[in-house]
């Protein structure tokens, strides 16, 4: 009975090593794809007072895609480091799909 109980906890804990390695690795990779687009955030925001040629509508509309992308990656990133994965799953594919859309209508716009 003792070997059977070994085998069954052992059994276990291998099962969560892959799913926690996983989930270490997403929390890192969603916080560097925030870092990155809080950066370019950042970047937009300071090239809007920068005097353009073909005026600050389009860049108006660049930006706002970012900042959304950038504030529903803050969320995704918050959800996944505090242990509600499924959450931060969530909000990292909105983001993403936001982030598509918003390209999609800049190039019809433009």
């Amino acid at each position: 009975m003792t070997d059977v109980s070994a085998s069954t906890a052992t059994d276990s804990l291998s099962r969560e090593e892959p799913s926690e390695r996983g989930d270490i690795a997403a929390r890192y990779l969603v916080a560097f794809f925030f870092s990155t687009n809080a950066c370019f955030a950042v970047y937009m925001f300071t090239q809007y007072f920068v005097w353009k040629t073909y005026g600050n509508e389009l860049h108006t509309i660049y930006m706002t895609i970012v900042f959304t992308t950038t504030v529903l990656l803050a969320l995704s990133t918050r959800r996944l480091w505090t242990e509600r994965a499924r959450e931060g799953t969530y909000l990292f594919f909105v983001a993403l799909a936001v982030s598509l859309i918003g390209k999609i209508a800049s190039e019809l716009h433009a």
